[in-house]
């Protein structure tokens, strides 16, 4: 795992267990909002790639 990656489980694990901190979970929020723009991106990509062999 690469070390972000080790970084969001332990922060999805302490919100699991309702132990994050805000500090926390404003970083895990960051996180999930990266991911979300990625595969937004990555669906367009594929959807022009679709359109356009």
């Amino acid at each position: 795992m690469l070390p972000f990656q080790t970084r969001v489980s332990d922060l999805l694990a302490q919100s699991k267990a309702g132990t994050l901190s805000a500090k926390s979970e404003a970083e895990l929020e960051r996180y999930l909002t990266i991911e979300h723009l990625v595969r937004m991106a990555k669906a367009h990509v594929f959807e022009q790639l679709r359109q356009n062999p």
